[in-house]
């Protein structure tokens, strides 16, 4: 065998061997002490690939188990305080059958009237107060931007993108469920559906102005009640109200109803404001006469003072009957002063002298100037009101606990607090069914949570095969490495002292 010095063939490759042996037992440390087979790409890019999705799906599972959680928390809050108005309805309740029951007096009842006006009033309080994380969740409000009751709710409860048949979607898909709360106002608890159950209207953001000013509604959300509130906020000066299953919209001037995109203004027929029928029962601010007084007098000593728009003379009628008090105490036989189609109409009482201060909207040829007394006329002419109202037809689903025409729940008499009673039974009925649908998706966000833990245990499992170090076999290498380390040294160590042989043959 040749001897060499200039090349060492037997030290290099005893290097190169321990090069690969020591990046084996660097491996194998590595993986021993972070207990990972992958630490870098290198160790397996395919494996690290498989790996990184598992691991995003096990922490998206996790945080969809947190969301199903959240989402019971909130239901939980939502029915808490549904418990409340149920109580508060059985209460009422109890009061009504009460107040039916004849051996009360009329002011007995005005006492259990008192009663019931408050729990309505905290029935609202309720519904206005009840959040989760400051999210409204039985009320309704148009200042309220995060969420009003009666719109959806979406409780992300899986680790992927919401999908509806492929396609991304808010409602409820693959990875989301869609609820909504039930409002749980007084004027929300009875017989009360919204406008698409009720008329038919088709659902979606909609809107129509009065006088202008625009009033947003969605029929698949809203009732008639809700288009009330929005109107009565509008600053139209246009008051609306529902009672006894109409909702009306009045003023003191005439306003108009227009611009409808879904078809609400002309299912109600309330495009059409109409000057209102002049009858006994019309205010006498209603026909533009404010308060004030005027005498009428015999012409000689005898005058008699006639207030009006006054307390105990607010209508027509209580007008009429205070003209004929003042006529009889002139000595006029049977006066009979009333209002007949539009118009006061009497027999013109002889000798009768009327104020020249009396309005001139009563329709007796006064001017309200500072002239002379004026004889009482024949006949006097028509009055006009200047109240202009627009009127829907009885709605169905519009009985609600403040849809009577007092605005309450009515028990001041025995005939309202029988009544009352089937009103409160549907408000109980409405309110056992909203906490029945909330008791329902709780045990499905249950379910959902306890194939969540599942799926992400067994996530988990299969990451940890992929991308966990096997200890036992980590141990192995590394006793392997490190012995084949240290016989390679010594080799090594061996072959590059061959060289030094060649200096035996220049001595």
């Amino acid at each position: 065998m040749a001897l060499r010095i200039n090349y060492n063939q037997a030290s290099i490759g005893a290097q190169q061997s321990l090069g690969r042996t020591q990046s084996a037992f660097e491996q194998a440390v590595g993986r021993l002490s972070s207990g990972l087979r992958i630490n870098k790409a290198a160790d397996d890019s395919a494996g690290l690939a498989v790996s990184e999705k598992l691991k995003n799906q096990v922490r998206g599972l996790n945080q969809a188990q947190r969301n199903a959680q959240d989402a019971v928390s909130l239901l939980q809050t939502a029915e808490g305080a549904l418990t409340e108005t149920q109580g508060l309805l059985a209460r009422m309740r109890e009061l009504a059958v009460q107040s039916a029951n004849d051996t009360l007096t009329n002011n007995d009842r005005v006492h259990i009237q008192n009663e019931v006006n408050q729990l309505v009033s905290e029935i609202d309080r309720i519904a206005q107060s009840t959040q989760y994380n400051q999210i409204s969740l039985l009320n309704k409000n148009s200042a309220v931007t995060l969420h009003n009751a009666g719109d959806a709710l979406q409780f992300h409860i899986g680790a992927n993108t919401n999908l509806v048949s492929g396609a991304a979607a808010v409602t409820s898909g693959d990875n989301t469920i869609q609820f909504s709360v039930p409002a749980g106002r007084a004027q929300d608890l009875g017989d009360v559906k919204t406008l698409k159950a009720s008329r038919g209207i088709a659902g979606g953001a909609n809107t129509f102005t009065v006088d202008g000013n625009t009033i947003q509604y969605d029929a698949s959300v809203d009732t008639v009640f809700d288009v009330r509130d929005a109107i009565n906020a509008s600053g139209a000066g246009v008051t609306a109200t529902v009672a006894n299953g109409r909702l009306t919209l009045s003023k003191n001037a005439s306003f108009t109803v227009a611009g409808d995109t879904g078809g609400l203004v002309a299912d109600l027929t309330i495009g059409s404001p109409a000057a209102g029928a002049v009858t006994g029962s019309t205010l006498i601010s209603d026909i533009g006469a404010g308060a004030g007084s005027f005498f009428i007098t015999d012409g000689g000593a005898g005058f008699a003072t006639i207030n009006y728009g006054q307390s105990g003379v607010l209508t027509l009628s209580d007008l009429a009957t205070a003209m004929n008090t003042a006529l009889a105490s002139l000595g006029v036989a049977s006066p009979d002063v009333a209002v007949t189609g539009g118009a006061f109409t009497f027999t013109q009482p002889a000798g009768i002298l009327i104020e020249d201060q009396a309005p001139p909207q009563f329709g007796f040829g006064t001017t309200q100037s500072s002239g002379p007394n004026v004889p009482w006329p024949s006949t006097a002419t028509p009055m006009v009101t200047t109240t202009f109202s627009a009127v829907s037809p009885v709605l169905s689903g519009a009985t609600s606990l403040v849809s009577s025409t007092g605005g309450t729940v009515a028990v001041g008499s025995q005939t309202s607090a029988n009544a009352s009673i089937s009103v409160l039974d549907a408000a109980i009925e409405s309110v056992s069914s909203s906490r029945g649908s909330i008791g329902a998706l709780q045990n499905r966000l249950l379910s959902a949570m306890n194939n969540l833990g599942v799926a992400s245990e067994n996530t988990a499992a299969a990451n940890s095969r992929i991308r966990d170090a096997d200890i036992a076999q980590a141990v192995s290498e590394m006793t392997r490495t490190q012995i084949l380390q240290q016989s390679t040294m010594a080799v090594l160590a061996q072959a590059n002292q061959s060289p030094m042989s060649v200096v035996q043959l220049l001595k």
